[in-house]
């Protein structure tokens, strides 16, 4: 997608810092220009100065991409005005930066960001302040876990999208349980995603690992798999199924804080195309 902008809400932080660094890596790669989209209390009174702050911080941290950016501060709410911001014609996919739930409130990114990402309407790359770039400045592995969702195809499109450009392995993964069989949505859309990468010529790895931890949930096995297999990013749809509602928001907060810092590539049911 050509003329397209990834947007970086940022808080100030230092996970916010490394979400603009992130982005210029992908802008760089993409050829897509960053929008920095800042929410301020007194952004009435103080735009300019604030937006001047940020621009010289912008620079320094993008001192090793030639990424274009520019810069936009103004007064609203981090639940509607970063969703209808992303909604603009030509931001395709943004980058955020969260410090978990140890940060305060007013450093938005912290236990609201799963709130956050599940209103977007574009993919989310979330990253951690300790997160590092990838190794040779290119994504090589992508962990997409097998879901359930009404939308899973819309996650495995974006991380087409992603693989393509970076010719990366994707790894299409799943937890096996005895005596819990694939639902006929999970069976369509594990199809589904294995025709669409072979389509589009994109490496795909189908890995089926056997219950191996025992905890609520699928979060720690599925980092540890990442974490052991070196992969560069995981992939996952934002919203619970109804089969995992009881456990999945904290299985997803537990993924995007993850102790390994690796970046996790959210997408939702109502996004627009990349």
């Amino acid at each position: 997608m050509k003329n397209a902008s990834l947007l970086v809400p940022y808080d100030l932080s230092a996970a916010g810092d490394k979400a603009i660094v992130y982005a210029g890596f992908l802008a760089s790669n993409l050829g897509w220009e960053i929008e920095i989209f800042h929410l301020d209390d007194e952004a009435d009174t103080r735009a300019v100065e604030i937006s001047g702050q940020i621009s010289e911080r912008t620079k320094e941290l993008l001192s090793l991409y030639n990424s274009p950016f520019l810069v936009q501060v103004q007064h609203g709410s981090i639940f509607s005005d970063i969703a209808r911001k992303a909604d603009e014609v030509q931001v395709a996919m943004a980058v955020m930066g969260t410090h978990g739930a140890r940060g305060l409130r007013q450093k938005w990114f912290g236990a609201d960001i799963l709130k956050i990402v599940k209103e977007m309407p574009v993919p989310v790359l979330v990253v951690q302040e300790d997160t590092v770039l990838p190794q040779g400045n290119s994504i090589r592995k992508i962990l997409f876990p097998v879901g359930g969702h009404a939308a899973f195809q819309k996650c495995a499109e974006a991380v087409c999208f992603i693989a393509k450009q970076f010719q990366a392995e994707v790894i299409l993964y799943s937890i096996e349980r005895p005596g819990f069989p694939y639902s006929d949505t999970m069976k369509h859309n594990i199809e589904q995603a294995l025709n669409l990468f072979a389509k589009e010529g994109v490496t795909c790895n189908r890995v089926k690992e056997e219950v191996s931890v025992i905890s609520i949930g699928f979060a720690k096995q599925t980092l540890d798999f990442a974490k052991a297999n070196h992969v560069d990013m995981i992939a996952v749809v934002s919203e619970s199924t109804q089969e995992n509602y009881y456990f999945a928001p904290i299985d997803k907060e537990n993924l995007l804080t993850n102790p390994f810092n690796i970046p996790v590539l959210c997408t939702s049911s109502g996004e627009k195309e990349i």
